[in-house]
């Protein structure tokens, strides 16, 4: 009975580190990424011309 109970705790151990292990990241960034990056940079511009006052940046 303890055997049983070992392997059933030991299973759920193992499983529970390969469900929790990181997918490994693709080398190319995914779409979402490339266009939140570049939104990022547009409300950089904006906000810097709001800030020194340079409103052809806006």
């Amino acid at each position: 009975m303890k055997r049983v109970a070992a392997v059933v705790v030991l299973s759920g151990l193992v499983l529970t580190v390969l469900l929790a292990a990181e997918k490994p990241k693709s080398a190319k960034p995914p779409a979402e990424d490339i266009l939140m990056r570049a939104k990022l940079a547009s409300s950089q511009k904006v906000l810097e011309g709001l800030v020194e006052k340079k409103f052809a940046h806006i």
